[in-house]
């Protein structure tokens, strides 16, 4: 068994990593693009770029000779599938590693992209069926408010427990793990800001007071925590210099810290559907597929941190 375990070790694993990071990547610079460039995403837009950029553009246009009305149908079903069948291919993925080295990825772990994953689509399903959209730079505030869930959970969220789970449950050589530990939660940290700004900017927008609510004390004070989480992080163990020592006294602090900030961003992140959840006044529409919606999308998420807890946690057991 040793054998294959170093054989995994050596080959099978930095591209693993590579992999992850290639894709986070190639996400981050569409989302980039299609918010800041093209105007953002929107199903029921007027406009037609915007209609394309909710697709990425191209698939739907390999059949020749059909209307855009149809097309336009069309759409919401097949982006709907498309994601479907991305999360089937990275269960797969997962399931099919974890079957052939077992030391390599637990169910935890497993539990944990999947949950995460439905997240991702529950939210997008939400932001741009039921709330018109995600628009940085629209005139319309509710758009621009749409840009923070979406990127603290998806950018904040998504990727700091990605980066604890890389550093844990990743079998590779300790100085990549450790690079790529401090690279992910860096981007959660880069979009966070991104996310933050866009709430501030639905508040101006609006003329809504800033830090009044219970969602936002817990939010901004949990994102403080993360910076500097990460730059005690970054002093200690990626800058030359530290003694062994102070390093090893660091590293309990350092893990213990970085759990209770996971928790406490899904504590804001579900403080802060349930107060979108009121502001929209769907309190009493208990037959509401969008009150459904948002409830099972607080259930991803609150599923998806405890299983990114427990893998780091019982990462030597499983």
């Amino acid at each position: 068994m040793a054998p294959k375990s170093r054989s995994y070790q050596i080959s099978a694993t930095p591209a693993t990593l590579f992999g992850h990071l290639l894709a986070m990547a190639i996400t981050t610079l569409v989302l980039v693009w299609t918010l800041k460039f093209r105007g953002g995403f929107a199903l029921e837009s007027g406009i037609e770029e915007k209609i394309l950029n909710y697709l990425f553009g191209f698939v739907l246009y390999v059949f020749p000779g059909g209307d855009m009305s149809s097309r336009g149908n069309f759409m919401p079903w097949h982006t709907f599938f498309g994601m479907v069948i991305f999360l089937l291919a990275v269960c797969t993925a997962e399931t099919g590693l974890m079957e052939r080295y077992k030391r390599s990825a637990s169910r935890l772990t497993v539990g944990a992209h999947l949950f995460g994953i439905l997240a991702i689509i529950l939210m997008l399903v939400w932001l741009l069926h039921y709330r018109g959209g995600i628009d940085y730079e629209s005139d319309n505030s509710d758009r621009v408010f749409n840009v923070h869930p979406f990127l603290m959970f998806f950018g904040f969220i998504f990727f700091a427990g990605e980066a604890m789970m890389a550093y844990k449950t990743v079998m590779s050589e300790h100085q990549g793990k450790k690079y790529m530990h401090a690279l992910l939660h860096l981007i959660a940290l880069c979009t966070g800001i991104f996310g933050i700004c866009a709430a501030f900017r639905y508040h101006d927008m609006r003329q809504i007071d800033d830090m009044y609510t219970l969602h936002s004390w817990i939010g901004l004070g949990t994102f403080i925590l993360y910076g500097l989480q990460w730059l005690v992080g970054a002093a200690a163990f990626l800058i030359p210099g530290g003694t062994p020592e102070s390093r090893l006294r660091l590293i309990p602090w350092h893990m213990s810290m970085g759990r209770t900030i996971l928790y406490l961003s899904i504590c804001a992140a579900l403080t802060g559907l349930m107060q979108k959840f009121t502001f929209l006044g769907l309190s009493k529409a208990l037959g509401d597929r969008e009150s459904h919606l948002i409830n099972f999308t607080a259930l991803a998420i609150l599923l998806f941190g405890i299983f990114v807890d427990l893998s780091v946690a019982l990462a030597r057991y499983v």
